[in-house]
């Protein structure tokens, strides 16, 4: 339930004052992903950058998004 409410919150913009006040880097790109506007989104690089993600990130011929983890061989499907 909880959850729900909370998707629905960010679908509208609207994120909670205790995520904001705890975590304010990612509810910056949070907002940036959320936005209508998709010109404003934030790729995908541009996300792992600016929350220094340790992953690698990769598609396949299908067109599949595929990533591993810092020093992991597998590489997994998104």
């Amino acid at each position: 339930m909880e959850k729900d409410h909370v998707i629905k919150e960010s679908k509208q913009g609207r994120i909670s004052p205790e995520l904001e006040k705890e975590l304010p880097e990612i509810v910056t790109i949070i907002k940036k992903m959320l936005s209508i506007n998709p010109s404003e989104r934030p790729s995908i690089d541009a996300i792992f950058e600016h929350l220094k993600l340790p992953m690698e990130i990769n598609a396949d011929l299908s067109g599949n998004l595929l990533y591993k983890k810092e020093n992991s061989p597998i590489w997994r499907e998104k």
